[in-house]
């Protein structure tokens, strides 16, 4: 091959690569702005951890945004987010109860360790319970889905 042809190629790869480059930009905005909104991202849900041994009956300023977090994943249907007021009440506790069979856990309706760092763990964003209707592996013991690698992967 002539040195001419070679410099052409060479000339027409970095052309490619550059040209790739700028419409990849163009056609897959930030990440962030796919986030639905109402959302926070993961490390906001770390002031959850302050909600440990709430109950019933008590109020904590924040347990607003613990309401919308469980709003957003299906467990309190049918409210406004808006209207989630900071006190522990039915709702919460029902939330609470229902995500702890979801995921396996000690059923209390109380905001425990376990709970807690369930709720923490960084998610897909898609909702456990749709219409009334979950998914999930409620009660029971699973041992995860294996992919090809036999690490268990969960809908988390």
């Amino acid at each position: 091959m002539d040195k001419q042809l070679q410099h052409l190629i060479f000339a027409l790869t970095i052309s490619f690569s550059l040209t790739v480059e700028l419409v990849s930009a163009r056609l897959f905005p930030d990440v962030p702005s796919w986030i639905p909104p109402g959302i926070p991202p993961a490390g906001v849900w770390d002031a959850f951890r302050n909600f440990t041994g709430c109950r019933q009956g008590e109020k904590y300023n924040g347990l607003s945004n613990l309401k919308n977090y469980f709003h957003h994943f299906g467990y309190i249907p049918h409210a406004p987010p808006s209207n989630f007021s900071d006190d522990f009440d039915d709702a919460l506790e029902t939330a609470i109860r229902t995500y702890q069979k979801n995921f396996n856990l000690n059923v209390t309706g109380e905001l425990d360790d376990n709970t807690l760092r369930q709720v923490m763990l960084p998610r897909c964003g898609v909702a456990d319970i749709i219409n009334g209707t979950t998914a999930m592996n409620a009660g029971k013991e699973t041992e995860g889905t294996f992919n090809g690698d036999s690490k268990p992967r969960f809908h988390t």
